[in-house]
């Protein structure tokens, strides 16, 4: 999915597999170190040289390591729990980030294709009316004022529209436009 490609998300693979190879080292620590030795060895007594071989195996008795293990494990376990809380706030950032280039869609087209056209034509007859004397000062001011409002709710719908896609394009690491 798109948001797999995530920043937030992508660095906690890296840091469930390290903790996962903390695991792993904790429970290597837990075995006993086994030692070999071997050597010549010359007797001064007999003037003989022998060749001798020790080995050294502790008994892991008490230090199992098992604190160091279920630490480990705990900290894999809490590392998939912040995963998915991670990815959780992600997600529900995607999808509010949506609904709001969704709405701020919706209120660019409406604006730009319907009301503006028909504010911009109310006025240009306003103006031709206040022209021939048929209306006053006020209502070309009114017409004017009205315009100039739905000209900056039109910016302010577009500059909404293009952060949301700024901040959804963030979120899944790619532009909109590589999105089926």
């Amino acid at each position: 999915t798109a948001v797999s490609q995530n920043a937030q998300l992508a660095r906690w693979a890296v840091e469930i597999s390290k903790r996962e190879t903390a695991l792993d080292l904790a429970r290597v620590a837990s075995l006993p170190n086994i030692t070999i030795e071997g050597g010549l060895r010359h007797f001064n007594d007999a003037d003989d040289t022998a060749f001798v071989l020790g080995l050294a195996l502790p008994l892991p008795l008490f230090d199992r390591n098992q604190g160091g293990r279920l630490e480990a494990a705990h900290n894999i376990n809490k590392a998939r729990y912040e995963h998915r809380t991670a990815e959780l706030r992600v997600r529900t950032a995607l999808a509010t980030g949506y609904e709001t280039l969704s709405a701020s869609h919706v209120a660019v087209t409406t604006l730009r294709d319907d009301i503006l056209p028909n504010a911009h034509s109310t006025f240009v007859a306003t103006k031709t009316a206040f022209k021939e004397g048929k209306l006053g000062h006020l209502d070309i001011l009114d017409a004017q004022r009205t315009l100039i409002q739905l000209e900056g709710n039109y910016l302010d719908a577009l500059a909404t529209f293009h952060i949301s896609a700024s901040k959804i394009e963030r979120l899944i690491a790619q532009p909109l436009d590589n999105i089926p």
